[in-house]
């Protein structure tokens, strides 16, 4: 049988012994079928509503375990067997044992929305961590589900709480290529103690990236465009091995990309001779160098590849890519 729309509050019958009921296999099974007859008959037994499994989720890398049964229906979108789980004595915000994964993390993980509002109707906690310090917005972000992302916000998600490695929305939407999720994080405005406030775009992790780093490493050069044009966003950065967004775009073997970045005022200002130029440092020179002579096929291709080539290689002292320029 299928999932109900909805469950009625149920009278509670006088739990029974399991006996030759193997409950760990038989009630993840009927939740995943989505059987709420099935399940309802073996919540009856004693103990069923807190029992632990282990369960591989789509979405995840690895199975998850020490997994109760509503984290399960969570993931899933089976609101009726949510609602009869906390009906038959199910916390909302049992996590599972292996990485602390809640109901409502695997909801918003899964895309699952009205599981996602149900849940949080029912008192889950919005901006609950797992083990990796994930929320359900950072999840939403993640999977590029923007009306869960959406809801969550409205009902106070932390907007850049970072995870244990420094990670904020912004770095998961980017690192993802979701980028309708990165438009919508960047149009942003909160109303803050009277004061609105952005997304900061220059977050920088545990180990220096920020979120145009980790939308230049996946190679979303979507996403990476929309922050390299957006005005507050700093080229600047260095990451802990010391490379900027153009010494990171080099290691990517995308030079059209470089040009990119090097036609912003950052590095080709209105006016270059009063204006500062940003310079690469001895770390990054050699290696920038040689990605424009190897792929100078895509610099004829960008509109205007020899002009920001030539100034790169002028501004940096680049003699072999002065003279490539000049050959053309």
């Amino acid at each position: 049988m299928s999932d109900r729309d909805d469950a009625s509050v149920h009278s509670l019958p006088t739990k029974r012994d399991p006996g030759d009921v193997n409950l760990i296999t038989e009630l993840p099974n009927a939740i995943r079928r989505g059987s709420f007859d099935d399940v309802e008959e073996l919540l009856q037994y004693e103990g069923a509503v807190d029992i632990r499994f282990t369960y591989f989720f789509e979405r995840e890398k690895a199975e998850s375990t020490g997994v109760p049964p509503i984290a399960l229906a969570g993931g899933l979108g089976h609101n009726a067997i949510i609602q009869l789980l906390l009906d038959y004595g199910a916390k909302v915000d049992t996590a599972n044992i292996g990485n602390g994964s809640t109901a409502l993390h695997l909801a918003a993980e899964h895309g699952k929305l009205q599981t996602v509002q149900l849940l949080l109707e029912k008192g889950a906690w919005v901006n609950d961590v797992n083990d990796f310090k994930y929320t359900s917005f950072h999840y939403a972000c993640w999977e590029g589900h923007l009306d869960i992302a959406k809801l969550l916000l409205s009902k106070g998600a932390e907007l850049e709480f970072l995870d244990k490695d420094g990670w904020d929305a912004l770095a998961f939407a980017c690192n993802r290529g979701n980028a309708h999720v990165v438009r919508w994080l960047l149009d942003l405005e909160i109303e803050n103690d009277g004061s609105r406030r952005r997304m900061n775009r220059n977050r920088q992790c545990d180990k220096g990236w920020t979120p145009l780093s980790r939308a230049n490493l996946e190679k979303h050069f979507d996403c990476a465009q929309m922050l390299l044009q957006d005005p507050e966003v700093d080229l600047t950065l260095r990451d802990e091995d010391g490379d900027s967004a153009l010494s990171n775009a080099a290691r990517q073997n995308v030079a059209l990309f470089m040009l990119d970045i090097v036609q912003t005022k950052t590095y080709f200002p209105d006016d270059p001779v009063s204006m500062e130029t940003c310079i690469a440092t001895p770390f990054e020179f050699a290696l920038i160098e040689k990605e424009f002579l190897s792929n100078f096929a895509q610099v004829l291709r960008h509109p205007r590849g020899l002009e920001l080539a030539m100034y790169w290689a002028v501004a940096n002292g680049s003699m072999p890519l002065a003279q490539q320029c000049l050959y053309y």
